[in-house]
């Protein structure tokens, strides 16, 4: 009797869950079990580099840049701002084919480029907020940042071609209703705006105009 009483108390638990998954099904949405928000992973992504990335946002080497950009971070008092974190972005973004100026611009849209202000030990571990946000995973630095530039690429895929990509990688369309078939990297439908402003402000900063 004890037992039969046990399983009801466990199936009465459960079944508001198994509703919400019915009713709710981006609780369970493909993309968060491979994207950020999934959490579990212990080192870098692996995989064959992804061809289908679209040009417009295609690994480009920034090392040249490197110089502009530490004192465009040091103003900020980025925790980003020298060479050996500028050189972790750049090996993800090569690694996966994503340029590595949008990568650190997802960092200044998720963390601000990582103010060197209260927590910013811990946030730097994981300024891109893979696998939910740097609370949930403190993989480390390269590992966070091969994690986005993975996710970025992933992402990326299929966009339309009347489609801005970043837009895409956000994962809303105009109505605010996902249309990404891979999900999405944030559930803010205006991420992409923020990013796209800061990739902008870093592609004149690489050109010597910011």
């Amino acid at each position: 009797m004890g037992l039969i009483i046990a399983v009801f108390f466990l199936l009465l638990i459960a079944s508001p869950l198994l509703m919400m998954g019915a009713v709710m099904p981006f609780l369970w949405a493909p993309g968060s079990l491979s994207g950020p928000g999934a959490g579990g992973a212990s080192g870098p992504p692996d995989g064959p580099v992804p061809a289908y990335v679209p040009a417009e946002i295609q690994y480009h080497p920034m090392v040249s840049a490197y110089p502009a950009l530490v004192a465009w971070l040091a103003k900020r008092n980025s925790a980003l701002a020298d060479d050996q974190h500028l050189a972790a972005i750049e090996a993800a973004g090569q690694r996966w084919n994503v340029d590595p100026l949008l990568l650190l611009a997802i960092t200044g849209q998720e963390q601000s480029f990582v103010p060197r202000r209260g927590n910013w030990q811990a946030v730097e571990r994981n300024p891109w907020n893979v696998f939910g946000s740097w609370q949930r995973w403190s993989g480390g630095f390269d590992a966070s940042a091969s994690w986005a530039a993975n996710t970025v690429a992933r992402l990326s895929k299929g966009c339309p071609s009347d489609t801005s990509v970043i837009k895409w990688v956000n994962g809303f369309d105009a109505s605010g209703i996902r249309s990404n078939p891979g999900w999405g990297y944030a559930g803010d439908p205006n991420w992409w705006c923020g990013v796209s402003k800061f990739y902008n402000q870093l592609q004149q900063v690489a050109k010597g105009g910011g």
